[in-house]
This record gives structure tokens, sequence and C-alpha cells, in this order.
């Protein structure tokens, strides 16, 4: 690069040079005058022609062309400076444009697959919350678990620092909420005595930034349900919790068969020792099991 500017910089130099010695300045009354005479106000002006020696009216005066060659190289270094510094500028627009973009497009496509889920999402900010915890922490407190077993009132505020952000089509059909808007505090769908479950879920979020939890909520019309709450720290809010997201799923119907069969297969476990039982009794103890058991209590022996 240096050396092509030297080289730009010697050939213009020789071009003004050539100029100088042999442009006719011969008009009007002065053609008899040497030509320097009257070029030399013109260049004079110039620091490249500052140094002139002594006057010769023959071959004009002795210029010295160092200040001229530093002259010619500055401009074409600035010259080649506005040159990059548009083709960066240009570029750095097209950067920005792109990334933009690419920005935008994300953004949709993360809208698109997070409104139309299947699965109950929801988008928490849990800052004050952490901005509580890092105060009684600061404070000399190591076992949340037990403070907040000793103040209940400290796990309530927290709860109500909770705030929601966001919700799919899913979890507002599935707490019963017209609009985002009527889903915009933990509190409206957790239930208090649901508080110490939600001290695990705290737990499980300091300690691996995220946690899995078992609980019941409450719908806007006051239904109670069984869900599983999967909280998640988003990547880049480790140090905030501003944005947490949480997928929920509902168990309701599941833990309701799983207790009506725990409740059949218990009846059917006390009929069968009931069946056992009246097999291998003799005829003698049948009037006293009738007045223990009854008729009808135990139909067999009827």
């Amino acid at each position: 690069m240096l050396q092509c500017l030297s080289h730009l910089s010697r050939r213009m130099t020789a071009v003004l040079r050539k100029w100088w010695m042999t442009w006719p300045f011969r008009r009007g009354t002065d053609s008899q005058q040497p030509a320097w005479h009257r070029a030399a106000p013109m260049l004079m002006v110039h620091p490249a022609f500052s140094a002139v020696g002594p006057h010769n009216t023959d071959a004009g005066p002795n210029i010295d062309f160092t200040n001229l060659y530093i002259v010619t190289g500055l401009l074409i270094i600035s010259f080649l400076i506005l040159i990059i510094a548009i083709i960066l500028n240009q570029r750095k627009k097209a950067i920005l444009f792109n990334t933009l973009k690419a920005l935008e497009e994300t953004e949709a496509r993360y809208r698109l697959l997070f409104e139309h889920s299947p699965i109950a999402l929801m988008e928490e900010d849990l800052s004050t919350v952490k901005t509580f915890l890092d105060q009684l922490q600061a404070q000399g407190v190591t076992d949340l678990h037990r403070y907040f077993i000793d103040n209940p009132e400290s796990l309530a505020r927290c709860a109500a620092m909770v705030s929601i952000l966001d919700a799919n089509r899913a979890a507002r059909d599935l707490y019963g909420a017209v609009t985002s808007k009527s889903l915009r505090q933990l509190t409206s769908v957790l239930p208090g005595d649901q508080l110490m479950q939600f001290k695990t879920e705290l737990a499980g979020l300091l300690k691996e930034g995220r946690s899995e939890t078992i609980l019941e909520n409450r719908t806007l019309h006051g239904d109670i349900l069984t869900v599983e709450r999967r909280s998640v720290v988003a990547i880049g809010f480790e140090q905030t919790w501003r944005k947490v997201f949480v997928t929920i799923i509902d168990m309701t119907e599941q833990i309701r068969l799983r207790n009506e069969n725990k409740s059949f297969e218990k009846k059917l476990q006390q009929m069968l020792q009931l069946f056992l039982l009246c097999r291998f009794i003799s005829p003698r103890s049948l009037p006293r099991f009738r007045y223990a058991w009854g008729v009808r209590g135990c139909p067999w022996l009827r």
C-alpha cells in the first residue's frame, strides 16, 4: 500500500512539474514575460511552492518539490480513507439490516410456536424475587427452607412478586382466561395452601436454574387443578431471573383416575379377604358371623 501511494505521488508530482515548465502563459501584453512570472502568484499560496530559489528569468524559479510530494500523498491517503470509510459504512448497514431481519424472523417463528403450542406455556418475571433472595443471602441466611418455614409471610410476599408476562392459548384455556392480561400475577392461580410447593420451585431455581413440582392450581372460575410446573431460567438471565419459561401440564384427570384405581383396588382386596374368610367358616360359627357382619354386610352369609 505504501509503495503504491509513493508511486502515485511521484507520478502526480512529475505531471505537475511538467505542467509548470511547459505551460504557455502568453496572453495580451504580457506575452513577452517569462511564464513563471504569471504562474507564480497562483502557486505561491500553496505550501509546496513556498521554497523558491533565486529568480532566473530564463529558466524560472528553482522550486523544492519535497513538500509537494507530501501534500500529494496526503491527498491520496485522504481519498482512499474516505472510500474505505464509505465501503465499511455500507457494509455495516448491510450487516445490521440482515441481522435485524433475521431477528424479526426468529421472533416471529418463536411467537408462532409459543402461541400455538398444545402445551400450556407461560413467561414469568421473577427478578424481584431474585433480588429479595440475594438480600437474604447477603444478610447471612443460608437455609432458605428453614427461613420460609419460620417466616411464611416472606414466602407469600415472594409469590406475590412473581408477574406473568405472557401466556399462550393453551394456558389461557386451562385457567379460563380470555386474554393474557387476566393472568398477570401468579397469586391469581396459586392457592394459599400451595406455598410450600412454590418454595420447592424457588429452591430448584436457585440450585440448578430449573425445577419440577406437582401442586394444585386454581382457575379464574375457582376450579382446582393438579398440575406439574416445569420452570427454567432463560439463557442470559441467570443472574436476574427476569425471564423464566414455565411449562404447565394438567394432571387433574390423571390424578383422579389414579385415585379411583387405588380405591377400587382397596375395595377389591377387602372383598377378596372377606371371601376367603367366609369360605373357611364352620357351620357352628355361622350365626356368630351373621351377627357380627350382618346379612347385608356379607352377601355370602345370606
